[in-house]
């Protein structure tokens, strides 16, 4: 795993590892900052470590689509057994070094790391959270990068929040306005909800939507072409490095030009109130 590798590069092969309470967690000792000796821990998480949704007032399918431009919505965790492993590995840590992919979903990965383990690091002016960048996972460029950690970018993290709420909310009222559309249009209509997303096997022909519909099945494709093996390994298991004892270490969807009618701005205005718990120094 990316993990191991990591542990193995920074340790020079002497890491150790043992069962953590939602995966592996390497163990070694090395130098880190002004600190002659640490105790490292390395752990990883796969994946966004919460979920966007509408607060529970705005899930039912009854009322307007377009309120729900305007609805609230909330963060939580996608497992709480993921949250729970990294507080348990972030007790008695002092510094956290974070080595998520290096693009906007790993910044925001990195924001939610933080999140979920801020309460576990110490309350000082002092930096207390690292950001490693790296575009090899070869053992002479992961230690450069621990060498040359800095700090998350809150920026870029801020516009996938921004884009997760319009994704959200884009899909959930077109899903819902087609609903209720075809509920009342087609009485004998056998489902629950009729669904909008990425990908589509079926489409309405708006041509023909005054008489009646026509569906036709269509290629279910992909939005982006398929990753490379680096970058599918990198995104599955995204590594936080944790630093133990002396200190510690965890380790687009859509285009950039959207219809002036759509209403984005109350839901721009609002994803920065994602709490970011740690306060950063300016990057070096």
């Amino acid at each position: 795993s990316l993990a191991a590798t990591i542990a193995a590069a920074l340790s020079h092969g002497s890491a150790s590892e043992r069962s953590g309470a939602c995966g592996p967690v390497h163990e070694w000792t090395a130098p880190f900052r002004q600190m002659k000796q640490a105790r490292h821990r390395a752990t990883a998480v796969r994946g966004h470590v919460y979920e966007l949704d509408f607060r529970t007032d705005s899930q039912s399918w009854v009322g307007d689509p377009e309120s729900l431009f305007d609805a609230d919505t909330m963060k939580q965790p996608r497992s709480g057994a993921v949250v729970n492993h990294l507080q348990q590995e972030a007790r008695g840590c002092v510094a956290l070094v974070l080595w998520l992919d290096c693009d906007r979903e790993g910044e925001n990965i990195c924001f939610e790391v933080m999140h979920a383990v801020a309460d576990f690091l110490p309350k000082s002016r002092e930096q207390c959270v690292f950001r490693a960048r790296f575009s090899s996972v070869g053992a002479e460029a992961l230690r450069t990068a621990l060498s040359h950690a800095g700090v998350p970018d809150a920026c870029a993290a801020s516009a996938v929040d921004a884009r997760q709420e319009l994704d959200l909310k884009v899909g959930v009222a077109f899903t819902r306005l087609q609903t209720i559309h075809f509920r009342a249009k087609y009485r004998g209509l056998n489902a629950a909800v009729v669904s909008y997303g990425a990908y589509l096997k079926w489409r309405v022909n708006p041509t023909e939507l005054a008489g009646g519909v026509e569906t036709r099945p269509i290629p279910c494709t992909r939005r982006d072409s398929p990753p490379s093996a680096l970058a599918r390994r990198r995104r599955s298991v995204s590594l936080c490095s944790v630093i133990s004892s002396a200190s510690a270490s965890f380790p687009k969807r859509f285009g950039n030009s959207a219809s002036a009618s759509m209403r984005q701005a109350a839901a721009l205005r609002r994803h920065g109130r994602w709490r970011r718990p740690c306060t950063l120094p300016n990057s070096r």
